[in-house]
């Protein structure tokens, strides 16, 4: 392995860091001790803002194409309502956030279960899409940049989000100077160390540079979440509704020639199933308490 030096940890700071993978033409290390994936060197934060336009949303059809003239389905929102049931053990009600709100099907859920809605996204057209179905103002921008004042929320969410951040400490600082003394924050995140992601190696359908930029583990999440000022109380590998058009496109992406088969098939095949339930235990949900010292 080829030792990058001095280069020290986007998270933990240590000074050893090792090349691991070059994938689309970006390299990816890990640091030796809380074992953090991530890109480097970055791409430009110009470049990284240019991935989120509208053909982004649309890839595979993953994002509900919610409006407000359409009756919202249960199987439209099932991933979101189980978010829910975690955050309803520490808070049921109170100001939430959802940053990286993309179109706002969880923001639709979470109005429902009877939270103040509020929505950050740094896609100007998804943004303009969620501000259209919940109408409210969803604010095109990034964290560190929103209008919230300090401790003014209750809960902040980050689903499937911190991967993406290219500073993602600074984004969990900014989170908890925003919540309340009492306040929660949960997100979901890949996790690089898992069995299907070791088995899978490059090929793993969440090692997408530039997209995803970082790829964390267990260890890298609680010392994140330890340095951001938060206490983690539980985690899970949640099971998700995947829309089965977004399967097959993640299929594709990951394997090439196996994935464009697994789409003839389908289509040979006739069936109308819109959704797969599906759990490879590769996708961490984590629940964190704002700690009463930072």
């Amino acid at each position: 392995m080829n030792s990058v030096n001095p280069l020290n940890c986007p998270i933990c700071g240590f000074e050893k860091c090792d090349f691991k993978i070059e994938k689309k033409s970006f390299s990816v290390y890990r640091c030796r001790s809380c074992f953090v994936h991530f890109v480097y060197p970055q791409p430009v934060k110009a470049d990284v803002f240019k991935i989120y336009d509208a053909d982004y949303f649309k890839r595979g059809n993953k994002y509900s194409q919610l409006s407000v003239a359409q009756e919202i389905k249960r199987e439209d929102v099932i991933n979101e309502l189980r978010w829910l049931r975690k955050i309803k053990k520490y808070k049921t009600s109170g100001k939430l956030l959802d940053c990286g709100c993309a179109t706002g099907s969880f923001l639709y859920a979470a109005k429902q279960q009877g939270f103040e809605i509020n929505g950050l996204e740094i896609s100007n057209s998804a943004a303009q899409s969620a501000s259209r179905l919940l109408n409210i103002h969803v604010e095109n921008c990034e964290l560190p940049q929103t209008r919230h004042s300090a401790e003014s929320l209750d809960v902040v969410t980050l689903w499937d989000v911190i991967e993406h951040l290219q500073d993602p400490r600074a984004v969990l600082d900014k989170a908890n100077s925003l919540l309340k003394p009492d306040g929660i924050i949960v997100f979901s995140t890949g996790d690089i160390s898992s069995l299907w992601a070791r088995f899978t190696g490059r090929y793993w359908q969440l090692l997408t540079p530039p997209q995803h930029l970082f790829f964390f583990n267990p260890k890298s999440i609680q010392l994140l979440l330890k340095l951001s000022g938060f206490e983690l109380v539980e985690w899970h590998y949640l099971s998700k509704q995947v829309k089965v058009e977004f399967l097959i496109f993640k299929m594709m992406e990951a394997f090439g020639k196996l994935g464009n088969i697994a789409a003839v098939f389908y289509k040979i095949s006739g069936s109308k199933r819109k959704y797969i339930n599906l759990n490879l235990h590769d996708i961490i949900t984590c629940v964190a308490r704002k700690s009463k010292k930072k």
